[in-house]
């Protein structure tokens, strides 16, 4: 049986008969689709229907598909498997990919937009828009993509925050997690990124020359990196058996001890400010993320006096303008620093 729904100023047809494929397509006035439904279905009794070319997938059918296919070959691949979850629970997961109009993702986008960062909004964008140009140049479907015409938010996600030794000393002294302490320091260290330090071998440090391989990185490359005093006193007494994993934890279980961390370094530490009778800092412990230490790394390195190519050979970052989003020098250093370059001239 046939149904026809207006729906953001089209007409939507979906044919439903017992023990066939739902069948679906959408057009710009009720006549065409009234003269397709009654096509198609005549068709789909009579046995001539080709279904294999005219069936177009829910989107939560085209998610499994793009899940199995395409999200499987990532090396991002169980981040991207939330996000499809995400869409999976939305009021859209059951309409099919041709009915889905630019208003209803714009209005999810502007719902979502309430409680989240406009980060994570576009990312969640991003991935539809990909499963529908998958969906209309590789599967071979007849829709169009409806993410083209949505509008993306404005993403302002640059980090000026700087993590303090002091921070980090309070931040371990707070963490039960004795792995936490060991992998912090040598990521302030190395500028490695946690992924990276969660999967590095044996097999790829070299403590003599004073190196550490990453075979994958990130962006999909190779990077080699090397190990500072600091870095090899941390990796020194952990040394192991070629083809062992140098820490046997996950990324997910550091990040979320390094969380815990943070909460009870700051409960203490309002605690102790309530009871010596001192004021409280705002941002004393607030906001610090693991890879703040990554940025951290960066920005003392440039206050060294590494150059930008120096910088990215150690980082992996492939342009100065994502580089410089990692490096953050204080006015302070900088004023010493002319001083310095003035009291030579």
């Amino acid at each position: 049986m046939a149904t026809i729904v207006k729906r953001n100023g089209k007409f939507s047809a979906r044919i439903r008969i017992k023990g066939y494929p739902t069948v679906s397509q959408s057009f710009n006035t009720a006549r065409a689709a009234q003269s397709w439904a009654v096509s198609i279905e005549d068709a789909i009794r009579r046995g001539t229907h080709n279904f294999k070319e005219a069936i177009v997938p829910n989107l939560s059918e085209a998610l499994r598909r793009y899940e199995g296919t395409v999200t499987v070959q990532k090396r991002g691949a169980l981040a991207e498997k939330y996000v499809i979850s995400i869409w999976r629970q939305t009021k859209l997961a059951r309409q099919p990919l041709d009915f889905i109009q630019p208003s209803e993702v714009a209005e999810l986008r502007d719902a979502w937009l309430k409680n989240l960062a406009p980060g994570t909004v576009t990312r969640r964008l991003t991935l539809l828009s990909h499963l529908f140009e998958i969906a209309r140049k590789d599967w071979g479907l007849p829709v169009q993509n409806p993410v083209k015409d949505v509008r993306r938010p404005s993403v302002h996600n640059e980090r000026a925050r700087r993590i303090t030794d002091e921070e980090l000393r309070l931040v371990l002294a707070a963490s039960r997690s004795s792995t936490l302490k060991t992998i912090a320091p040598l990521a302030l260290a190395t500028g490695a990124r946690l992924g990276e330090l969660v999967g590095a071998q044996w097999r790829h440090v070299d403590l003599q020359a004073r190196v550490m391989h990453f075979p994958l990185t990130k962006n999909g490359t190779s990077r080699t990196i090397p190990l500072s005093p600091d870095a090899l006193a941390i990796l020194s007494p952990l040394s192991g058996q070629v083809g062992e994993s140098v820490f046997k934890v996950t990324s997910h279980s550091m990040s979320t001890a390094w969380i815990r961390a943070v909460d009870r370094a700051r409960q203490t530490y309002e605690k102790e400010c309530v009871r010596a009778g001192v004021e409280i800092s705002e941002t004393w412990l607030v906001g610090l993320r693991f890879h703040d230490l990554r940025h951290e790394f960066t920005s003392r390195m440039a206050e060294r006096g590494l150059n930008a190519y120096e910088l990215s050979a150690i980082t992996g970052h492939k342009n100065l303008g994502m580089l410089a989003r990692y490096t953050h020098l204080r006015p302070s250093d900088l004023a010493a620093k002319l001083a310095s370059l003035e009291a030579r001239a």
